[in-house]
């Protein structure tokens, strides 16, 4: 194998990208967005709910749950025998529920 044939393979291996430095400073920064929102609009949001019908058994979707605010008051709201999903582009805030 010729040196030039050795460091292409190399230079085009797969590398670790390294852990960006601020990952958690951001994250912190977009809970604390997400919360100021489920402050202004979770009312709304749970009147609506609650106009619409949702009750104990109802099975629900949440779609872009955030930080979980609303998934979490839908929970409650439809009891162990309701059922509550959620589909988000990011779970970073979302617990292992």
């Amino acid at each position: 194998m010729s040196q030039s044939s050795a460091r292409h393979r190399y230079r085009w291996g797969c590398i670790a990208e390294p852990e960006y430095v601020f990952h958690r400073v951001e994250d912190q920064r977009e809970l604390e967005r997400l919360r100021a929102i489920e402050r202004v609009f979770d009312p709304a949001s749970r009147w609506r709910l609650l106009a619409a019908g949702v009750q104990p058994s109802w099975r629900c979707l949440e779609v872009g749950p955030g930080a979980w605010s609303v998934l979490s008051w839908m929970s409650e709201v439809v009891g162990p025998a309701g059922r509550v999903e959620a589909v988000d582009l990011s779970t970073t805030f979302l617990p292992g529920i």
